[in-house]
C-alpha cells in the first residue's frame, strides 16, 4: 500500500552472472532516476554471493557479460562477431576477453578509432577527450585525436599507455573475473 510500481525494460542478457548464481543485479547508484532503470550501465552484479536485492552494495562483482554493456551498443551486443569474447572488432590483435581482463582507466569510454566517427554522439563536446592505447607506440590513439579534432573536440593523447598508467598506481578498472563469464 502506498508503493510505486515501476515499469522499465530489463533484458535477461545484461548480466548473465546474476542468473542462478546467487547474485542479484543492483543499481550502481541509488539516486538513479526511474526513467534510467532501463539502461544496463545503471545496474551491476551484487558483490555478495547471497545477493542483495533492495539493498546497497559497497562493491560490485564484474564479469565479461556486464562489462560489454559499457563498451558496445545494444545492437553490437546482439552481434557476437562484434561483442563476443573471441571477437576483435577494433582489429588491434586483442580479443574482447583480453581487453576486458587487461582493464581500462576508470571512467574511460571504449570507442575503437575505426568506430569513432559514427559514435561521436556518445561524447560530450563540452568536455575534453584524452585518447590512450595499450602503450606509447600505439597509433590508434593518434588516429582518435585526429578524428576528434577534425570534428571540433578538444583532444589530447596520453603520452604513455595503460601499462604505464597502472605502474604509476593510477586508478584502473580491471576485468579480473570475480563472477562467472
Amino acid at each position: 500500500v502506498g508503493e510505486n510500481i515501476l515499469d522499465f525494460e530489463y533484458k535477461d542478457g545484461w548480466y548473465p552472472a546474476a542468473d542462478g548464481s546467487g547474485r542479484s543485479i543492483v543499481l550502481r547508484d541509488s539516486a538513479t532516476p526511474y526513467d534510467q532503470f532501463g539502461d544496463p550501465v545503471r545496474w551491476g552484479i551484487s558483490g555478495g554471493e547471497a545477493g542483495s536485492p533492495g539493498g546497497p552494495d559497497a562493491t560490485l562483482a564484474q564479469a565479461y557479460y556486464g562489462w560489454d554493456n559499457f563498451h558496445f551498443t545494444s545492437l553490437e551486443r546482439d552481434d557476437l562477431l562484434v561483442s563476443g569474447p573471441a571477437a576483435d572488432p577494433d582489429g588491434d590483435g586483442r580479443v574482447n576477453a583480453d581487453e576486458y581482463a587487461l582493464g581500462h582507466i576508470a571512467a574511460a569510454i571504449n570507442i575503437p578509432s575505426n568506430q569513432l566517427e559514427e559514435r561521436l554522439g556518445e561524447l560530450d563536446p563540452e568536455r575534453g577527450v584524452i585518447a590512450y592505447c595499450r602503450g606509447p607506440y600505439c597509433v590508434f590513439a593518434l588516429d582518435a585525436v585526429a578524428i576528434l579534432r577534425r570534428h571540433g573536440f578538444e583532444a589530447l593523447r596520453l603520452s604513455d599507455g595503460l601499462p604505464e598508467w597502472k605502474v604509476a598506481g593510477l586508478p584502473v578498472v580491471s576485468g579480473l573475473i570475480t563472477a562467472p563469464l
